[in-house]
């Protein structure tokens, strides 16, 4: 059963929504969880508390998103490389919140304890079918969309200028992920990106935007629909930016 407790000392990335638990025993008030399970972050036990050593990685961005992860006790940083090469703290989580949340297929930051910590590893599909019925975590999910956006918009927009295909992926990325999580209507760009202010804004030139969109559509990663233009390949697209 999906439950969902009060947490008043929640900070980092869901505000103080309260805490999700996938347990079907609820979290006790004062109760710290426990376990003799060694964290791998390479095969997560889902739904099984696992220790996370001081400075371990539970996961890195670029990594494929299998998980989200909630924090049972002890701390994660959570951070971010800039487009400069810069480290980001993007904040610490406590417990009973959430780190790993997002809308893209890999991880756009990176998370690793720093105290000895307890998680629980969430499916994403669960937690976001959670999302879909629950306010609070659905309020946790638009933070963390709305921290990739940033991600994306500054590759986007301060990315290599040499490599435009990569800018304008990252762009369609961002407005359609942003566009899904607001009205609930699919990865699409609803006015399209051929105009000149989405060129200004990737400092391109019309007629070269054109060209790198026609790229995209030939390798079917964006198609054009009635709606505007639809990401039709999540993961083929995630690949261009990376």
């Amino acid at each position: 059963m999906l439950l969902v407790q009060p947490n008043p000392s929640s900070t980092v990335e869901a505000s103080k929504a309260p805490a999700l638990s996938l347990d079907p025993t609820p979290l006790v008030a004062g109760f710290i969880p426990s376990s003799d399970i060694v964290f791998n972050p390479e095969f997560p036990l889902a739904h099984m508390p696992s220790r996370v050593a001081v400075g371990q990685k539970i996961f890195r961005e670029g990594e494929k998103r299998a998980f989200v992860y909630r924090v049972e006790s002890g701390s994660v940083r959570h951070w971010l490389v800039k487009e400069d090469g810069r480290a980001e703290l993007i904040g610490f989580a406590f417990p009973g919140d959430l780190v790993g949340l997002g809308f893209l297929e890999h991880y756009a930051s990176s998370a690793e304890a720093v105290l000895d910590t307890v998680v629980t590893p969430l499916p994403v599909a669960e937690v976001e079918a959670l999302a879909k019925t629950d306010e609070q975590v659905a309020e946790r999910f638009r933070d963390a969309v709305e921290l990739e956006f940033e991600v994306l918009r500054e590759r986007a927009t301060a990315g290599d200028a040499s490599k435009p295909l990569v800018r304008l992926a990252a762009y369609i990325l961002a407005v359609a992920c942003a566009n899904d999580v607001e009205h609930g209507n699919g990865l699409v760009v609803p006015d399209g990106v051929g105009c000149g202010y989405v060129a200004a804004q990737l400092g391109l030139t019309v007629d070269r935007l054109a060209e790198e969109l026609a790229t995209l559509e030939r390798r079917g990663l964006v198609a054009v629909s009635p709606f505007g233009l639809e990401v039709a390949d999540l993961s083929g697209l995630e690949a261009v930016i990376d």
